[in-house]
């Protein structure tokens, strides 16, 4: 085995000569060989400086990213250290394959330093790459597997091609497992609700009796507010469910279904809609069972139940056992279940029903609820998950596909889903994602009601997707009411300005 001797120059190097290290860190950063050779050393002071250059970064960035108020992430310097033991785990095995001795910890240094601004960048660079799963796996990749390669050639492996490409290939893998085992690292801060001003303060908290108390009388004005059926067409109704609270983008497609309606399906006052949201509490009724009860019920009073079709689109998170997920916290509400869902359907006795369920999983639907007056569309298989959801999604691409694209082509039902399918399949195989394939089921005689309806409708023109600003419009609904004054220097400023507009 090999040595390197310590002359007098890598003893400067080891008194903390980190010019030689950032220059090299510098050029394997930029995926180039570094020009000065990899030199000897057992000090750790450089290492231990190398790792508080990588935490401050990360530290400068996360304080760039996240505005106040914000508090601190008890979690993260846990995992930013984690790249401390990966870093020596990676040297140690240089200075193995390498057959020389006392490059380990200036490797190790070197490596921190160059991965440092990748690891501090990467969370905000990945945020903006959510919807690119191709994107998120390739670019890390690349990156360490030009980067092995250009260390490889670095510290000297020269036994051969073969050895140099063994050993980049083993550091890539090793570097590539080692991101995608550990879990993100979480920024240093992270956004203080209970702080925010321009929520938290404001009076929005209610008490989960009083969301409660307040349920019957929500329900009623969302179904004394729908228009009276006409006897000599077929009418269209529909009711949106909009199942988990802790995301917008279940409430951006059942308000949404709200416009289509009114502005394109059928007339205004003919759509009712549930949803589970913090913002809304206080202007629409929670998407619950027993709200679905009501709402069916005062739909079937409304229509008529041997003519008219009821339109039913839930979009929540669904889970492999097929059940739909109702959730706002902090009420313990019951989830949605195929035969619950059936029943409460039956119960409701309305005849003909075009029922649009979009949730993983949603395919273990179709049999609880088929009948030959039925028509049922899933944005997924039993056995498959669908995709688009998030806090950072304002819409699911089976939404997106299905009621913005699709229903505004055409407003034959099973058209738009064979249109929402294709494009849906498409999204799938540019983002490498697994099939979802939503699923359609026919009735013998609900071909012939939509056809008759679809026949007898004038088409309003296309209507845009523009999901609506939530806490503006709970401001509006606090400065038109008695209510108290926003707390805060910021609430009360937006409060006042949202009253002026």
């Amino acid at each position: 085995m090999r040595s390197t001797p310590i002359n007098p120059r890598a003893r400067a190097f080891d008194a903390w000569h980190l010019g030689d290290l950032i220059a090299s860190a510098a050029s394997l950063a930029l995926l180039r060989k570094p020009g000065r050779q990899v030199r000897a050393s057992h000090n750790p002071g450089p290492l231990f400086c190398a790792l508080l250059v990588v935490l401050l970064a990360g530290l400068l960035v996360d304080d760039l990213s996240i505005a106040d108020p914000r508090q601190a992430n008890p979690w993260a310097l846990t995992e930013r250290l984690a790249v401390l033991p990966l870093a020596l785990l990676a040297a140690w095995l240089i200075e193995r394959i390498s057959q020389r001795r006392q490059i380990f910890l200036p490797l190790a240094t070197v490596g921190l330093l160059a991965l440092g601004p990748g690891l501090a960048l990467w969370p905000w660079l990945s945020s903006y790459l959510a919807d690119h799963s191709l994107a998120l796996w390739a670019i890390p990749s690349a990156y360490f597997t030009l980067m092995a390669w250009q260390v490889s050639r670095w510290v000297g492996i020269d036994a051969g091609p073969w050895r140099r490409l063994a050993s980049t290939a083993l550091l890539a893998v090793g570097g590539f497992s080692a991101y995608w085992l550990l879990p993100p690292a979480p920024w240093f801060w992270e956004v203080n609700w209970e702080q925010d001003e321009t929520t938290a303060q404001l009076p929005f908290a209610q008490s989960a009796e009083a969301i409660w108390n307040a349920q019957p009388a929500l329900i009623e004005a969302q179904i004394s507010a729908l228009a009276a059926e006409n006897p000599d067409k077929i009418d269209l109704y529909a009711i949106g469910v909009a199942g988990d609270g802790s995301e917008s983008v279940f409430h951006n497609e059942v308000r949404y279904l709200e416009r289509l309606v009114s502005q394109r399906l059928a007339q205004p006052g003919h759509a009712v809609s549930l949803i589970n949201h913090p913002l809304t509490a206080d202007s629409y009724p929670l998407a619950s069972m027993s709200n679905l009860r009501r709402a069916l019920a005062g739909v079937a009073a409304t229509m008529d139940i041997e003519q008219d079709v009821l339109l039913l689109f839930v979009t929540s998170h669904g889970s492999s056992e097929h059940e739909i997920l109702l959730g706002f916290e902090p009420l313990p509400l019951d989830q949605m279940h195929p035969a619950a869902l059936r029943q409460a359907l039956d119960e409701a006795g309305i005849r003909w029903r075009v029922l649009v369920i979009s949730s993983c999983y949603s395919g273990g639907y179709i049999e609880a609820l088929r009948s030959p007056e039925t028509l049922i569309i899933t944005a997924a298989r039993h056995d498959r998950t669908s995709f688009g959801c998030g806090a950072q999604s304002k819409i699911t691409w089976f939404g997106q596909a299905f009621l913005v694209e699709a229903l505004n082509e055409s407003i034959d039902f099973v058209s738009a889903f064979k249109t929402a399918r294709r494009q849906i399949r498409a999204r799938e195989k540019e983002h490498d994602e697994t099939a979802s394939h939503p699923q359609i089921s026919v009735g013998d005689q609900i071909t012939t009601r939509l056809s008759e309806w679809q026949g007898q409708q004038r088409p309003g023109p296309p209507v845009p997707f523009d999901p609506p600003d939530l806490l503006a419009e709970r401001l509006r609904r606090l400065a038109n009411t008695e209510a108290p004054p926003p707390a805060g220097e910021a609430g009360q400023r937006a409060a006042a300005e949202l009253a002026n507009e």
